[in-house]
């Protein structure tokens, strides 16, 4: 067998592969030879030092069929690395809209509510100890129950400030917590789209 017995066995036996595939192969192994025969060596001497072209054509469709079943995997992990956080961002809009949203709304109007009810006890305590200072001043614009001393009515008033202090303050920490509440739920949110 000489050289382009050779190459053209080889050929035959590549007839499963790209042309491309083919070419680069065939273009590899006459380059094999001219190297050799620059080198001193004779057709026969290389031909029997790559062996038979069966069985190197069966070594290239081996490693073609390993490159195949593993590429595929790590293309699909390298080249789709934002699939899985938009599938998360998805699946977390979803589940927000549908399950979340509706109740944190309701407990924000609730919170919202209770803060204009703390601050409107506050202005009316202060309101009533006002006008019961200024009541013998402006007899006609403030009426102040009869039977009930002055200074039962400014300890009331007092009393309703206390109480809507106390409340504010309640309030207050109510707001903290469900700010700290929102916010490690929105961090919940985003660990889960980095995927950790």
């Amino acid at each position: 067998m000489n050289k382009t017995e050779f190459l053209h066995i080889l050929e035959a036996a590549l007839s499963d592969f790209k042309d491309e595939e083919k070419k680069e192969i065939l273009y590899d192994y006459e380059e094999h030879f001219r190297v050799g025969e620059q080198n001193g060596k004779s057709e026969y001497e290389l031909i029997e030092e790559l062996g038979d072209p069966n069985n190197i054509a069966n070594q290239y469709r081996t490693s073609s069929k390993q490159e195949n079943n593993e590429v595929p995997k790590d293309k699909k992990e390298e080249d789709n690395p934002i699939i899985v956080p938009i599938i998360a961002v998805c699946g977390l809009l979803l589940f927000n809209l549908i399950f979340i949203l509706g109740p944190y709304l309701g407990i924000v109007g609730v919170i919202i509510g209770l803060l204009c009810a703390a601050i409107a006890i506050v202005i009316s305590g202060i309101g009533i100890i006002i006008g019961t200072i200024l009541a013998p001043l402006f007899p006609v614009y403030i009426n102040v129950p009869s039977g009930i001393s002055g200074i039962g009515i400014i300890f009331l008033g007092i009393g309703i400030t206390a109480l809507g202090l106390l409340f504010l303050i309640g309030m207050w920490y109510v707001c903290k917590y469900f700010y700290r509440g929102t916010v490690k739920y929105i961090n919940w949110n985003l660990k889960i789209i980095k995927g950790r």
